[in-house]
């Protein structure tokens, strides 16, 4: 098992840790309903920080923590770096505790010249997307969990793979466009969408957007 500094030296190595914020303190802990857990999360940040690994906080942004906006931006700016707002997804613990889903692009659009600020719907910094809906994140992020296990969705916790030493590269990649193609064929917006045709551009709408909704057929 690696030692504390062993693991710090790698993390320095790398491109740094995302750290989720849900809000400052109290706030963060309601969220998260676990009393106490902001304090000691940034204890660990405070660790990381010190030891020289780049931090980059994400918060997904609801009815709870939309009043803590001024300030994750605060705890971004102390550990100089940018705090990505994206929209709550209706899934997992936000489903559960049914967070109160907010107009992301309304509120973002106040706060994108701020330079310790990332907009999280877009690649893009300084512009706010035009459409209400949350793009698939299929083939562009995946999550592993402990156990080496792939889930090709990082909200979707019903899917999984494989073990992550079970393929190559070129494997993964083949099985993920798959699962896309699958998504895409579901939906009567995507499946003859011209952008796809010769290759996979987009992955079509999140299944979790908290605005989409699948158009009955007539």
């Amino acid at each position: 098992m690696n030692s504390p500094d062993s693991l710090i030296s790698l993390l320095r190595d790398g491109l740094g840790v995302a750290v989720s914020l849900d809000g400052a303190g109290a706030v963060h802990d309601r969220v998260r309903h676990r009393v106490g857990l902001y304090d000691k999360m940034m204890k660990g940040v405070d660790r990381l920080y010190s030891e020289g690994v780049k931090i980059y906080f994400i918060s997904t942004l609801n009815g709870e923590n939309i009043s803590d906006f001024e300030k994750m931006i605060a705890v971004a700016k102390k550990y100089n770096t940018t705090v990505h707002f994206r929209p709550t997804i209706n899934t997992g613990a936000a489903a559960i505790n049914q967070l109160e889903r907010i107009d992301v692009a309304r509120e973002l659009s106040k706060f994108l010249q701020h330079p310790n600020v990332r907009n999280g719907l877009l690649s893009t910094k300084k512009e706010v997307v035009g459409a209400r809906y949350y793009g698939c994140g299929i083939r562009k992020r995946i999550s592993v969990d402990s156990h080496g296990i792939l889930y090709p969705c990082v909200m979707d916790r019903s899917r999984f793979y494989r073990n992550i030493h079970d393929y190559s590269a070129s494997s993964l990649v083949s099985e993920l466009e798959a699962e896309t193609k699958m998504i895409l064929m579901q939906n009567e917006f995507c499946r003859d969408c011209v952008y796809n045709k010769d290759e996979i551009i987009c992955g079509g709408f999140c299944r979790f957007s908290n605005s989409y909704k699948v158009k009955s057929k007539p």
